[in-house]
């Protein structure tokens, strides 16, 4: 993560591309301004105002984010590597929008906010909108991140908890397996072969470390820590990932492979 106050009061950094361009924000006097750095640290701001961040970029040098208009996070954005805006489109019509991952081809992932909650959204790359289908019958779904073939992951918020969810390009739900039986699921990161990671609630309260496969099969990665909290964050292309489990002391990093040995 590269971090530099050269702007205003305060910096982060937290997204970086293959090409060693990295997004996120600098905080001035008047709210937070978004930034892109080249790989030398040089600076071109996205857009200024009372609040702005990027939070994804591309290999291409294309980011998205969200602005912050009247205290609220108010629009979904996607700038081009020269700072040119296109404002994503709000589906739920109710002025609350943001991006969180974006792919290779430009194409935008994130929630629109509704009457009732949220609807997890798709957005091309001229920010044409495409509501996921939302599997948790509560009208509050969010999607989180986006590979290069279209498919991408998130949440979709039930009754009981949530379950996590795997969205083809079209917009179709394939619920993950629930690993732990308890109707709480999380999903973090899915790589370019549609296999992905996050989360599943257990019967101690705490919850496992999964592995998910493109059809949504789990398989619950080894517990080093013996303590029954393991979370994995992120998988690459090989399908190794990448995350903690707790010990009696605190807890280790660890590093699965793609059978769930740790």
């Amino acid at each position: 993560m590269y971090k530099a106050n050269i702007l205003g009061v305060g910096s982060d950094a937290l997204a970086i591309n293959d090409a060693g361009q990295s997004v996120g924000y600098s905080r001035t006097a008047s709210g937070t301004d978004a930034v892109l750095w080249s790989p030398s640290g040089k600076a071109t701001v996205l857009h200024q105002g009372a609040g702005y961040a990027s939070v994804a970029i591309n290999d291409a040098g294309q980011s998205v984010g969200y602005s912050v208009t009247a205290g609220v996070v108010g629009v979904a954005v996607l700038w081009s590597p020269s700072g040119k805006v296109t404002v994503l489109q709000d589906v739920g019509g109710q002025g609350e929008s943001g991006a969180h991952a974006i792919n290779d081809a430009g194409w935008s992932v994130g929630q629109s906010g509704t009457a009732s909650g949220a609807d997890a959204v798709l957005w091309s790359p001229s920010g044409k909108p495409t509501v996921l289908q939302d599997v948790g019958g509560e009208g509050d779904s969010y999607a989180l991140a986006i590979n290069d073939s279209g498919w991408s992951i998130g949440y979709s918020k039930t009754a009981s908890g949530a379950d996590a969810v795997l969205w083809s390009p079209s917009g179709k739900a394939t619920v993950l397996q629930d690993a732990g039986g308890r109707g709480k699921s999380g999903v973090d990161a899915i790589n370019d072969a549609g296999w992905s990671v996050g989360i599943s609630g257990t019967a101690s309260g705490y919850y496992d470390a999964v592995l998910w496969s493109p059809s949504g099969k789990a398989t619950v990665l080894q517990d080093v820590g013996g303590e029954g909290r393991s979370a994995s964050y992120a998988i690459n292309d090989a399908g190794q990932s990448v995350g903690d489990s707790a010990t009696g002391s605190g807890g280790d990093a660890v590093l699965w492979s793609p059978s769930g040995k740790v």
